[in-house]
């Protein structure tokens, strides 16, 4: 285009100088005797006018071509290349203004291709890579290690229970530490190796040159160590968990997805184990992951569905006989594997992140039950209602247990939260969220008491009413007079600090005896009753069990029978 605009430009200033010229010539010469001279000068006058007409129009538009090709370049190389601008230093003010102007684009195109290569190869909260950094990464270091004929391999890490720090001290305080776990990574892992943010609290290391199970084994080690030092943030220490998994290049994929895959499957496998540690890929954890990922979409639509139901086990008075409360336990409806125990279930669904809604949805169930039996002239019953540590972390659990108990008019203290020890301690606000719903009135249970980090010690300030016995300890007390010993020390120790104390896992006479001379409160088990429907509990309340426990309990009579 602008070759065109040179061309018309030499046109016309050619015949603006020239055609005047040579009309002024014949206007003044009068003598046509004088016709040869005035050709003659017209020829010159256009000879001059055209070389006049080249050299303005270049002089014009020369910058103009400059510019453009300049331009050209730059688009083509994507962007990519600085345009040299010196050629056009000299040129009228008007070209050079267009060419400053353009000088001044590319800084700002620079600076802007460089911010965005910044937030899509780092993660903009840590300074790690970000996933498709790490995508690019894992895809040099595959086609290096085929060449060389070396392997290496690759952590899949994943923090435990990061969604109760978000739920309880906000996501700023959230946000702190996975700033702080990226430090620590960085700080474990070696310089040569590779560290990204996969999303959410999922990190990727890179392990190049690495492929020996038992130097891997030292790395992940250190790591975990490293992130489950006490931090403190938003004013509280905690100590921070991570569950690893571990997959090797070539043995456990020949790409990046297989790989990445891999990796998840085993950090899967490293929180079912027992979180914080770490696992290596076996095959046989592939089939598990579609087994997991099918029975995922299965809860999700169950949990939206509400496709649970609950059933009661009673809680029997031990000197009376007569039954004073029970324990709510979900079961699942599934449409092909039939009705289904939580045991089943319940760690996936704390997984997924659905514990929250469908520990809602249970509190609200067992309220309205409570109601409902209060309808039927059953008095006012008490039910227990198992509670995760993650509920703990839920801002709206206060608000939620409120509004059940205010929706089916039910008294709080007919509501009782049965949690482990370690899940109290393990969610940052779990004792200040108890003793919040205590001071309702609700009832707090200690589940599972005697087992894991239950401590004697930690009694005098836990906010509970009653302490759980483990069904470990009463199932071989019969067998083994230890047992015995250490549990009457515990239901001493508990009644000297004014808790109530259950035993669960009842199934044997001679238990019940036992538990009856160590001055147990309350027993809960099979020996009594299976959990039943709501629907019976009418019938085992006006039966009770005064009589003999196993002799008016049809599950019992029927076990008997057969």
């Amino acid at each position: 285009m602008i070759r065109t605009i040179r061309t018309r430009l030499f046109l016309g200033i050619t015949f603006c100088i020239s055609v005047p010229a040579a009309l002024a010539t014949l206007v003044f010469v009068q003598d046509r005797s004088l016709a040869f001279y005035v050709a003659y000068s017209f020829g010159a006058v256009l000879v001059i006018s055209a070389l006049l007409g080249l050299f303005l129009s270049r002089r014009l538009t020369a910058p103009l071509l400059i510019l453009s090709q300049k331009m050209r370049e730059y688009v083509e190389g994507e962007f990519k290349l600085q345009a040299d601008l010196g050629g056009l230093d000299h040129a009228p003010d008007e070209v050079g203004q267009v060419a400053r102007e353009f000088g001044e684009l590319q800084d700002a195109i620079r600076d802007h291709l460089s911010s965005i290569s910044q937030m899509a190869y780092f993660d903009n909260l840590t300074g790690a890579a970000s996933r498709a950094y790490m995508n690019q990464r894992l895809q040099e270091m595959i086609s290096t290690s085929k060449r060389r004929g070396e392997g290496f391999s690759l952590f899949f890490v994943d923090l435990d229970a990061f969604k109760s720090v978000n739920d309880s001290l906000g996501h700023d305080a959230g946000d702190q530490l996975l700033i702080e776990v990226t430090n620590r990574l960085r700080d474990a892992a070696r310089q040569s190796d590779f560290i990204a943010r996969l999303g959410g609290d999922e990190f990727c290391v890179l392990l190049e040159g690495l492929s020996d199970e038992a130097d891997i084994a030292v790395v992940a080690e250190r790591c975990i160590a490293r992130i489950e030092t006490p931090v403190t943030i938003a004013g509280r220490t905690f100590r921070p968990q991570c569950s690893i998994g571990i997959s090797r290049y070539p043995s456990d994929g020949n790409d990046a997805k297989e790989l990445i895959d891999a990796g998840d499957n085993a950090m899967y496998a490293a929180k079912v184990a027992g979180h914080h540690r770490f696992e290596f890929f076996r095959k046989e954890m592939s089939q598990r992951a579609a087994d997991r990922l099918k029975l995922a979409q299965e809860l999700r639509a169950a949990v939206s569905n509400e496709d649970f139901l609950l059933r009661y086990q009673p809680q029997v008075d031990i000197s009376s006989g007569e039954i004073v409360g029970w324990e709510a336990l979900i079961h699942w409806d599934h449409p092909d594997r039939g009705m289904l125990p939580p045991d089943e279930f319940a760690p996936e669904v704390e997984r997924l992140g659905l514990i929250n809604e469908l520990g809602s949805w249970i509190i609200r169930r067992a309220s309205c039950q409570l109601a409902a039996w209060s309808d039927q002239g059953l008095g006012d019953m008490r039910v227990s209602v198992n509670v995760a540590p993650r509920q703990l972390s839920d801002r709206q659990l206060y608000d939620n247990i409120l509004e059940a108990l205010t929706a089916a008019k039910v008294e709080p203290g007919q509501l009782e939260l049965a949690i482990t020890e370690s899940g109290i301690q393990s969610a940052p606000d779990g004792r200040r969220v108890l003793e919040r719903l205590k001071s309702l009135g609700v009832r707090v249970a200690i589940d599972e008491f005697g087992t894991g980090h239950s401590s004697l010690a930690s009694l005098k300030v836990l906010p509970a009413d009653c302490l759980k016995i483990d069904r470990s300890f009463v199932q071989d007390m019969a067998t083994n007079p230890q047992d015995a010993v250490l549990l009457g020390t515990i239901m001493a120790m508990g009644h000297a600090l004014r808790f109530e104390i259950i035993a669960e896992g009842v199934e044997q006479l001679e238990q019940l005896q036992i538990l009856q001379g160590l001055d147990c409160d309350r027993v809960q088990g099979s020996f009594f009753s299976q959990p039943v429907a709501a629907k019976q509990v009418p019938e085992l309340v006006a039966r009770g069990f005064v009589d003999g426990p196993a002799a008016e309990s049809p599950e019992n009579a029927g076990r008997r029978a057969g």
